[in-house]
């Protein structure tokens, strides 16, 4: 009995989370446009959708992308660099997207 009121009691203090990081992908997947800022202070238009699709409008080149939530964040699918995860860090004005240490995505509205 000890031991499944350790793992509960676990459970209940992880819980809220992996509640904010799938909290910060249904944000993010409203269907509205987000100001990206990629590496190098390039900027970007990001819609992301529920259904896991995306838009990005980004001048002459528009890839088309994917994306999926994880865990902490999301991994986005289908850019010149290949699939890319990121931690999502919430901001006053949207989120910060990390990959380790570093900064590869910004998000504002």
């Amino acid at each position: 009995m000890k031991r499944f009121s350790i793992i509960g009691a676990l459970y209940i203090a992880l819980a809220p989370f992996a509640a904010s990081a799938e909290s910060a992908a249904q944000t993010i997947a409203d269907g509205l446009p987000w100001a990206a800022t990629l590496p190098g202070d390039r900027t970007v238009e990001m819609t992301f959708f529920p259904d896991g699709s995306m838009d990005v409008n980004a001048g002459l080149l528009s890839p088309r992308m994917s994306w999926t939530p994880t865990e902490n964040g999301m991994c986005l699918e289908g850019g010149p660099g290949g699939t890319q995860c990121v931690f999502l860090q919430p901001t006053d004005t949207g989120f910060v997207g990390m990959d380790g240490d570093n900064v590869t995505l910004i998000l504002a509205r």
